[in-house]
């Protein structure tokens, strides 16, 4: 029973997660049209991507979903669709080896949301916050340490780049470049 989103009532099964990523995705029988997409949203059961092209609904799919440095590929359904753009799409065939690395994702998601949602209750101290970011994966500049951070001279300054390091008020970025010769 397929209908549009804005039709239909909550129906979800699992908690999905707001993600970067990507989708490729090919209608079965496939006509070797490949339909890309910027993934929108990620459970358990599916992914809800947004297309430059339109998915008809009910369309079967086969999708290679790439998340960070994790990809798995699924055959999904087209469950529900919102405007021309997104469409959200049902797991229907997963493998053994694409379960677990979405479980892996979720596992990792879950965990990040956990670390915000005490972000949101600032009742850490900062290295409370610090090591459960650690201990969550995020790896997190605390803004308190940037002021730690020398300002470098401007080039064909004579100032000594260690007189400033205690200063602490200034911080510049300097791009660093390396040159390579590849023909000499």
């Amino acid at each position: 029973m397929s209908q549009n989103v804005k039709e239909g009532g909550e129906r979800r099964r699992d908690p999905r997660f707001r993600c970067g990523g990507r989708a490729i995705i090919r209608c079965l029988p496939s006509d070797g049209m490949v339909v890309p997409g910027k993934l929108y949203n990620l459970s358990v059961s599916g992914i809800c991507v947004e297309t430059a092209y339109p998915i008809d609904l009910g369309a079967r799919a086969e999708i290679l979903v790439s998340v960070n440095a994790a990809s798995f590929r699924t055959v999904g359904v087209v469950k529900a669709i919102a405007g021309r753009s997104r469409a959200c799409m049902e797991f229907v065939q997963i493998s053994a080896n694409g379960k677990e690395i979405l479980a892996d994702l979720i596992g990792e998601f879950t965990r990040i949301q956990a670390v915000m949602k005490n972000l949101r209750s600032a009742r850490q101290t900062e290295p409370e916050l610090a090591r459960e970011l650690e201990a969550a994966g995020v790896r997190a500049a605390l803004l308190g340490r940037i002021s730690s951070i020398p300002r470098l001279p401007d080039s064909g300054s004579d100032e000594d780049p260690g007189a400033r390091a205690g200063s602490g008020s200034d911080v510049e970025l300097v791009p660093m470049v390396i040159k390579v010769d590849l023909f000499g």
